[in-house]
């Protein structure tokens, strides 16, 4: 609600008294997300500043059952600027990038005015820039998730080629084994490896094992879930239908088949799932590209970056007022 309305005095008590930036509601929208949805730049300009996730997506429902990111929702909603804004953001601090050189790769700071320059040539610069650290951050992305498959899919395959015995040992493992008990080491060295390596073989199926058993909870939960939701639309609908044909002056439930109106339950997961990283990149991009041909968007964008420069410097003094305060303190 205070991030919806845009009461940014309240952001930061509430921040300080414990509640997560990236908390969620019922519906799986955060803070972000509703500041989106109504256009609040300072707002948004603070949760970011705070460190507010922009890759943050909603809860599937029926309707949607991909979810919504907070440009997504900013796009629908008609703030143009605010879209590609914050799709810069997702783009450019997406973990994949945190194991790359990418320091050239950074969310955008706007500069003052220094020469004079008009609004909208500053305007169309940054809209530039942005687009350059998009289409950057997206290839960049985009290789880091390619080479992992690749890693993944090696590695497969060289494990496929050995044959592991009951323990999970490799033949080149029981060969450095022997070699290492060779060059002099007693047999109480050898029976303390083995010990230890029995222990965190076990561990290791135990935890594999509790991984499994939880997949298959969240399956049978997430299929209740569904099941229960059909039929929740379902009396709805009949709700309706009832209220319609009173409303009309007609027969009420009489001649009402209850077959009629069920539709095939859609399974969410495997619709979520069908999501492609190269999609959700791509319309990101797309929406930092939209900017350039509207002049409303390119003002909004840059509007946006004055106003995370003011909230980041904003916050840090904060930070440094309450960590000079705390040393008086404890001194």
């Amino acid at each position: 609600m205070v991030s919806g309305l845009g009461f940014g005095w309240a952001l930061t008590p509430i921040l300080n008294s414990g509640v997560g930036v990236n908390f969620r509601d019922i519906n799986g929208w955060t803070a972000l997300h509703w500041a989106a949805r109504f256009g609040r730049e300072k707002m948004v300009a603070e949760l970011v500043a705070a460190g507010a996730f922009t890759g943050a997506v909603t809860d599937p429902s029926h309707e949607d059952p991909k979810g919504k990111t907070p440009a997504s929702i900013a796009a629908t909603s008609g703030h143009k600027g605010l879209a590609g804004y914050l799709s810069e953001v997702s783009l450019t601090t997406h973990p994949s990038l945190q194991t790359q050189i990418s320091h050239n790769i950074q969310p955008q700071t706007t500069s003052l005015n220094p020469n004079n320059i008009s609004n909208e040539d500053l305007s169309l610069k940054d809209t530039l820039a942005a687009v350059r650290n998009a289409t950057q951050a997206a290839a960049c992305i985009q290789s880091a998730f390619r080479a992992h498959s690749f890693r993944k899919r090696q590695q497969k395959e060289s494990f496929q080629l050995e044959e592991e015995d009951e323990y999970g040992m490799l033949p080149s493992h029981i060969e450095t084994l022997s070699t290492f008990l060779k060059n002099g080491n007693d047999y109480n060295a050898a029976l303390s490896i083995q010990k230890k390596y029995r222990g965190w073989k076990g561990r290791k199926d135990f935890l594999a094992l509790r991984q499994k058993v939880v997949k298959i909870q969240a399956h049978v939960r997430g299929h209740q879930v569904r099941k229960n939701y059909m039929v929740f639309c379902w009396a709805v609908g009949v709700v309706e239908k009832v209220v319609l044909r009173w409303r009309r002056k007609g027969v009420g439930l009489r001649g009402y088949k209850q077959g009629g109106d069920e539709t095939e339950d859609e399974d969410i997961v495997k619709a979520f799932r069908k999501e492609k990283v190269d999609v959700s990149i791509d319309e990101a991009v797309s929406r930092v590209l939209s900017m350039v041909d509207s002049q409303q968007a390119r003002q909004q964008y840059r509007r946006m970056l004055l106003k995370y420069r003011q909230a980041k410097a904003e916050r840090e003094g904060l930070q440094g007022g309450s960590t000079s305060q705390n040393d008086v303190m404890n001194t």
